[in-house]
């Protein structure tokens, strides 16, 4: 019985987050900062090194009226390569709002701008997880 990772795949840095053993608490762990596909998948290799991860929660960035966006076909192929590379059942997980509650959780909490860019991608792929997690334990 292993873990869960979600991924918030962004432009500029790469969000992670764990469950526990149980899949019931979503955990932040890193933000990767994006250089390369390579870089991240090397990364993400190293965070899980130890963790027996059965699957991977990828935030996909729907568009509300339910056009496919750029950025949604970039984190496509990205899942495509987590596929491939980690032989893991991936899920794209729907993540729409997910940096705007991140911000407005931090910002409420008095956490500063410049701390906020800096742990915000980890607290969005938390959401993406966490939400998953909840599908999961209501859906049985």
């Amino acid at each position: 019985m292993g873990c869960i990772v979600g991924i918030d795949f962004g432009m500029r840095r790469v969000g992670i987050s764990i469950s526990d053993l149980n899949k019931k608490i979503a955990l932040p762990l890193a933000v990767i900062e994006r250089k390369n596909k390579k870089k991240i998948i090397d990364e993400i290799s190293k965070l899980i090194k130890d963790r027996d991860v059965e699957r991977f929660v990828v935030g996909l960035p729907l568009r509300t009226d339910g056009k496919k966006s750029q950025m949604q076909k970039f984190v496509t192929n990205f899942i495509s390569e987590l596929e491939n590379f980690f032989n893991i059942d991936v899920v794209g997980w729907d993540e729409r709002y997910t940096s705007v509650i991140a911000k407005s959780t931090l910002t409420s909490v008095n956490v500063k701008q410049k701390k906020q860019r800096k742990i915000i991608d980890k607290i969005s792929a938390q959401l993406i997880l966490q939400s998953y997690l909840d599908y999961l334990q209501y859906n049985r």
